[in-house]
């Protein structure tokens, strides 16, 4: 169902208003920035792809099921909520080390990091499934691509002498190392892990803002984020039913100890980390 541009009748009690529910009316609200806290240059239709509504102001069919929770809790059932997951964030210790302009850890008289709290939107992203399979497919593609390349590059640079890439891309590049040519990662991977930034175009189309490979960072907080979520609104994760993330921390874990010596019979899988020191040292302790 899609939500009406005029409001319905008031359904909890007397002095119910339509500021009380915060889907009524969307239109207008996003105009008055008064839904999900959206920023004042919020410009509406044509300003960008807006995952929560259509073209006609009408919610797009994977978020109903979210709005209508959010719709039934009402603007004070919406408060309690982000209550409820600031509470549990502290609980479970989320933290982010806050950074100056210069990347480096902001630190106390004692030269220890000060940990800034973890902001999580209350209401999850909602990505429909047959979305998720093209980008899925997209990204896992994007990853045996740059896999390829990094084993030729440091291996027989076919793409070198082929044309496929000019050689100043390779040996003009400070982080190409020279020595570790024919060194080769145990395991099925040269590339051990890779992330992406992503968005959406105007069309909805997703796009590859950047690409990470040096440690990325950010998978220990969503699998945070996803315990948050599930206990704050148990009711509506049950009912939606999203994809599981455990299977990927399983999948890491066994891609680790694939990639030990074969000498190593059980090998113990450890996290490097600078700890405190590092701007995502929650995240690196949580995959730990």
């Amino acid at each position: 169902m899609a939500f009406p541009t005029t409001p319905p009748t008031p359904q909890r009690g007397a002095g119910a208003t339509d500021f009380d529910n915060p889907l009524v009316p969307y239109g207008t609200m996003r105009a008055q920035q008064a839904l999900f806290d959206v920023l004042p240059s919020y410009g509406g239709p044509g300003a960008g792809y807006d995952e929560f509504v259509d073209g006609a102001g009408h919610v797009r069919p994977t978020w109903q099921e979210l709005a209508d929770c959010v719709r039934d809790r009402g603007r004070g059932g919406l408060d309690r909520l982000r209550q409820v997951v600031r509470s549990l964030v502290d609980n479970d210790g989320i933290t982010y080390i806050q950074v100056d302009r210069h990347g480096e850890a902001v630190t106390n008289g004692d030269g220890t990091a000060v940990p800034g709290p973890w902001q999580l939107d209350a209401l999850p992203l909602v990505i429909a499934a047959a979305d998720w399979d093209r980008l899925e497919a997209g990204v896992v593609q994007r990853s045996r691509l740059l896999d390829a390349v990094l084993t030729d590059l440091y291996g027989a640079r076919r793409s070198i002498t082929s044309g496929v890439l000019p050689p100043q891309l390779l040996f003009a590049n400070p982080g190409y190392v020279r020595a570790a040519r024919g060194i080769e990662v145990p395991g099925r991977h040269q590339l051990f892990l890779h992330g992406c930034d992503i968005s959406r175009n105007a069309g909805g189309d997703f796009a590859v803002n950047a690409d990470w490979t040096q440690a990325p960072s950010g998978a220990g907080y969503a699998l945070a984020d996803r315990r948050v979520v599930a206990h704050a609104i148990p009711d509506l994760y049950e009912q939606i039913g999203p994809r599981p993330a455990s299977p990927w921390a399983q999948a890491l874990r066994l891609a680790l100890v694939d990639a030990a010596p074969e000498s190593a019979e059980e090998p113990v899988v450890v996290v490097l980390s600078p700890g405190i020191h590092s701007e995502t040292a929650f995240d690196q302790a949580y995959l730990a």
